[in-house]
């Protein structure tokens, strides 16, 4: 008996051992505080600063994109290129990038408070045809947008 317990205390200590120990997780990940706009003039373009980072360790492709009332008000520019729209862009291993979301008020737009996302998507590694199966998995980050349109100025 005395046998049994001196194993299942040494498998616990083991286990809780291992738990403890710190396990690196390789993600993409960006700012989350949420983007409000309280006043929006219509026809006025609104920038906000988006930080993408990768703490994966190899180079990623990340997709740019805004969601829900808001999707087709945001452009999203390179830092030194504001003529030229992407929606994509590299990023390289264990590095960060900003990027510029503009946020055009459509001049239409009626008062009101409209809702939605600027995300950050990793787009998997395009790999050579194969008989196997494969599986690509891709990682999604949201920044929840908040857009009062008024007439206040």
């Amino acid at each position: 008996m005395k046998k049994l317990l001196n194993k299942v205390i040494s498998i616990v200590a083991i286990l809780s051992f291992c738990l403890a120990l710190p396990s690196g997780v390789l993600a993409i990940g960006q700012i989350s505080k949420p983007i409000v706009i309280k006043d929006a003039l219509r026809g006025q373009d609104y920038q906000e600063e988006i930080t993408v980072f990768n703490t994966e360790k190899s180079n990623i492709k990340i997709g740019l994109s805004a969601e829900g009332d808001i999707k087709d008000w945001v452009k999203f520019y390179r830092l030194n290129d504001v003529k030229n729209p992407v929606s994509e862009i590299d990023i390289n291993a264990g590095a960060n990038l900003l990027v510029n979301a503009v946020i055009r008020i459509p001049d239409s737009q009626p008062n009101g408070e409209y809702k939605g996302a600027i995300s950050a998507t990793s787009k998997p590694t395009e790999t050579a045809s194969t008989t196997e199966s494969q599986a690509l998995l891709s990682q999604k980050i949201g920044r929840p947008v908040t857009i009062t349109v008024s007439d206040k100025e």
